[in-house]
């Protein structure tokens, strides 16, 4: 039986390639007693099977050998045998190949929600990399400070620049500790995703990816060389102004009224400074 499908399917193709255009419909309702639909199926087997396996068509017939179809090419023999195709049913070899082209589309689904999961890490990392060379460099240049010395007074001026330091330091020690911690999340987020992977979860890689992206605007900012120079910036002022106003107090107490004048005329101008660049910026 199954040789004589491949046969028939044979010679329509041969009947079909020998008429003239538009021929085909009259053709069939003339020399034979079977829909075009099923000439198509005829015609199909013989293009599937004919050359490669007939003998497959002989002991599935007509509808199984078509349900097989809708599996790759190379795949057809093993899921025959490793089903028992012959000794199913149509309907029940239709069912199993069903579930298999189901359960192949989710395993891809999942494999391509991990890849783009995967392609973000890996975004995220060349941030993070990014970010720390940034850092780095940003923690080996200069601050500069704009002080207004006070005029004849050294021991202002060490004090300011020692202040300044210590600012300085301090404001790094803080720009370290949010970068490190930006660092721990990419690593949990790491080792999540790469057991997300290893499970085939792809909800658990779809998360991982949602908060990749939130840790991306992290990293921006992170990495944002303005933002980190004005923070350190304003963590140098502001211990110079506390050491300043501190100096001036103790002048005040000592009774050096011309020094304390002196020194708060100079804080005044630095203040006032500061207020007529901000508002030159900020509007």
């Amino acid at each position: 039986m199954g040789v004589t499908i491949v046969e028939i399917g044979r010679l329509l193709t041969e009947a079909r390639e020998a008429l003239p255009r538009g021929a085909w419909g009259s053709w069939l309702r003339e020399r034979v007693d079977f829909s075009e639909r099923s000439a198509q199926n005829f015609m199909r087997i013989w293009r599937e099977y004919g050359q490669s396996n007939p003998q497959l068509v002989a002991d599935l017939g007509l509808r199984k050998a078509l349900a097989l179809l809708d599996l790759p090419a190379e795949e057809r023999d093993d899921f025959a045998a490793e089903h028992d195709a012959a000794a199913l049913t149509a309907r029940e070899l239709e069912q199993a190949v069903r579930e298999r082209n189901e359960a192949r589309a989710g395993l891809e689904e999942r494999d391509a929600a991990l890849r783009a999961a995967q392609e973000r890490l890996d975004g995220l990392s060349s941030e993070l990399a990014a970010a720390r060379r940034e850092a780095e460099e940003l923690r080996a240049r200069p601050v500069e400070v704009a002080v207004q010395p006070v005029p004849d007074e050294a021991a202002i001026r060490k004090a300011a620049r020692a202040a300044a330091k210590e600012a300085k330091t301090k404001a790094e020690a803080k720009a370290a500790k949010e970068l490190q911690a930006v660092q721990d999340r990419v690593q949990a987020l790491e080792r999540e995703l790469e057991a997300a992977r290893n499970a085939g979860d792809a909800r658990r890689a779809e998360d991982a990816e949602d908060r990749a992206a939130a840790l991306e605007k992290e990293l921006a900012a992170a990495r944002n060389e303005d933002v980190l120079q004005v923070q350190l910036c304003f963590e140098q002022i502001k211990e110079l102004a506390n050491r300043m106003s501190g100096h001036i107090l103790r002048l005040h107490r000592r009774g050096c009224e011309e020094e304390c004048r002196r020194c708060c005329s100079a804080q005044r101008m630095l203040g006032e400074a500061m207020v007529r660049a901000a508002g030159e910026v900020c509007g």
